[in-house]
């Protein structure tokens, strides 16, 4: 069986939003990741530079393989180096278990390390077994060696009624333009703590695709005597990036008409929704940009309130926050009722030669990362 491989154009988007469709990522929720009206917009939110990767089937002409690659600046150990992403790895059905993911991975890695990447991350979920065994935990000698570095815990918080504001002594505002110069330069400063964490420009907010969709005055700042010490945002990208439910386990099966009849009865008092059907639209929206200033929980709460007020408002059923497990922040998103979702982020050189402070051993376990959920 032979495979075409080559970087996608316009004309294979409709085949590659075809492909994400009906791939699901399996779990208590499964869910498939739509890219309507248009695939190549989500792809800007992946970093700079990206490349659509695709492998056809030359007797069928079917599509067979899909990957997405971008990269930016990330911090690594306080220092800053050019990371790249691979994310959004697609086999079709028809093809998984076959030879195509060591060819399809050769020409991706080739043009990778002629295009300067070679030190990169991707985020694999637990849950899904068959391109942690291909890609990761059980790789083929010509793949590159990858290590985990890290386990996000994402938790998609069912949104009810607005909650009452906490007291507290923090002054919290929402962000402005004359202000993105002193966000750019907090998210940055307290980003160089946690691993992978990006380092943005003024353009990343302003000109290139990275924060599509995301509006400043959706970013909410808490400040301490005039100086900002946490950020949050709340980022919408439903207008390019759609989560499909695909299936319920049996768990779910079992819970989901109790908990809809609570919903529908009680929906008045309670703000919360039904659960969708399979094939329905998860209505959500993201938690961005969280960083605060020495991971401290009385700043992070009251953000966090605020953006689950704002998703309230704007009528979102869930909204989706992403921190590594070994977060201290975590324990604040936990107190919200949720569904959690769990993945692993794994570092690797395409040239097979990770840097010497990386090992995979006891280096970077004590280290907390941060990668942003919205831009997988």
């Amino acid at each position: 069986m032979n495979f075409q491989f080559s970087i996608a154009g316009r004309g294979d988007d409709p085949e590659i939003r075809k492909m994400v469709a009906d791939c699901s990522m399996p779990g208590r929720l499964g869910v498939s990741f739509e890219r309507e009206p248009d695939f190549f917009l989500g792809c800007t939110v992946t970093g700079h530079n990206h490349r659509v990767y695709i492998g056809r089937n030359t007797e069928r002409g079917e599509l067979a393989f899909l990957a997405v690659t971008a990269n930016m600046p990330r911090y690594i150990e306080g220092s800053v180096k050019t990371i790249g992403y691979l994310g959004n790895l697609r086999v079709a059905e028809n093809y998984q278990g076959r030879f195509l993911p060591l060819k399809a991975m050769k020409f991706l890695r080739e043009n990778e390390i002629n295009a300067g990447n070679d030190l990169c991350f991707s985020v694999v979920a637990r849950e899904n077994i068959t391109p942690r065994r291909i890609f990761n935990e059980h790789a083929r000698p010509s793949f590159p060696k990858s290590i985990p570095v890290g386990n996000i815990y994402t938790a998609g918080i069912a949104v009810g009624r607005k909650r009452k504001t906490r007291l507290s002594p923090l002054i919290i505002r929402k962000g402005t333009p004359a202000l993105l110069n002193d966000i750019i330069s907090f998210l940055n400063r307290e980003g160089a703590r946690k691993l992978l964490s990006p380092r943005y420009s003024r353009e990343d907010f302003t000109d290139n695709g990275l924060t599509r969709g995301f509006k400043l005055e959706d970013m909410r700042l808490a400040f301490s005597g005039g100086e900002i010490i946490g950020t949050i945002g709340f980022w919408d990208q439903s207008a390019y990036k759609q989560s499909v439910v695909s299936s319920y386990d049996r768990s779910l099966q079992l819970f989901k008409p109790f908990y809809n009849t609570a919903a529908a009865f009680l929906g008045s008092f309670t703000g919360l929704h039904p659960l969708p059907k399979i094939g329905g639209n998860i209505v959500s929206a993201y938690a961005a940009f969280i960083c605060i200033k020495d991971n401290d929980l009385s700043v992070f709460r009251p953000l966090l309130d605020s953006i689950y007020n704002l998703a309230a408002e704007r009528g979102k059923h869930h909204l989706l926050v992403g921190l590594a497990e070994n977060d201290p922040l975590l324990e604040g998103v936990k107190k919200y009722r949720h569904i959690s979702y769990h993945s692993i982020i794994y570092l690797f050189s395409h040239r097979g030669e990770l840097p010497e402070n990386i090992s995979g051993s006891n280096t970077l376990e004590i280290e907390i990362p941060y990668v942003e959920i919205a831009s997988l």
